[in-house]
């Protein structure tokens, strides 16, 4: 396992102008990082570090959430790191990732950004509401 780049990620962010409450966060995780070589495995009984994301509504007022039973917690959306210290690129695991996303509930499918060396790239847009109702079907008997 390698935190080395977990640490440097941690270390550059640290450098921005952080609100108080963000940069003792940062200082936390730094700490944390430091004293448990495990910390990138979910075996690490203290926590673990994953990658994560926030998705929020355009205009910037809702954020997308996720209820996480084990820890009874609502929490961002992520994915274990299971070793990789690369943090900006662990994949989101299981219900999350892009081959298991569905409409449930009539809820558009996110992109998906493809990032590799230094460049990302559009792989799938984002759905629309049009999307999604483009199959759908009403009988003349129940047209007003």
């Amino acid at each position: 396992m390698h935190r080395a780049r977990a640490m440097e990620l941690l270390l550059e962010h640290g450098l921005q102008a952080l609100q108080p409450e963000e940069a003792l966060a940062v200082s936390q995780t730094i700490e944390f990082v430091k004293a448990h070589s495990d910390c990138l495995l979910r075996t690490c009984l203290e926590g673990h570090l994953t990658g994560s994301a926030w998705i929020l509504s355009p205009d910037r007022r809702q954020v997308l959430l996720t209820h996480h039973r084990k820890l009874d917690k609502w929490l961002q959306l992520g994915g274990h790191a299971d070793g990789d210290g690369d943090l900006l690129a662990v994949q989101t695991t299981g219900a999350y990732n892009h081959a298991m996303a569905s409409n449930y509930n009539r809820f558009p499918r996110p992109a998906v950004v493809f990032v590799a060396d230094g460049q990302a790239e559009l792989v799938w847009r984002r759905e629309t509401l049009e999307d999604i109702v483009r199959c759908d079907l009403i009988p003349e008997r129940f047209k007003a």
